[in-house]
């Protein structure tokens, strides 16, 4: 989910990937659980990443990012007017947002 708030800012996370072990800022996002629709994964992975939620949720896309016979549909949603209601609880894959 990208995150926007009212300057037009967008929330990053700082995450590490292990196959080019490196560093880097990503949108929060994740997979969608067993029975969790794709927007109810993007507000639950942003919380759980960030310590944000939106005030309002928006579809912005949904794609294949790649071609041929992997299924790995992704979609993204744009969240706006975001509220601090905590603290990230997902520690273990994100360094900052």
């Amino acid at each position: 989910m990208a995150l926007v708030d009212e300057q037009a800012r967008v929330l990053l996370v700082r995450r590490h990937r292990l196959v080019p072990d490196q560093w880097g800022r990503e949108v929060p996002g994740g997979p969608v659980d067993e029975g969790e629709e794709p927007d109810q994964a993007a507000v639950r992975e942003l919380e759980d990443s960030t310590g944000y939620r939106a005030g309002r949720v928006t579809p912005l896309i949904t794609f294949q990012p790649m071609a041929g016979p992997v299924d790995a549909e992704h979609s993204v949603f744009v969240g706006q007017d975001p509220v601090q209601v905590g603290e990230p609880t997902e520690t273990s894959e994100v360094g900052r947002a």
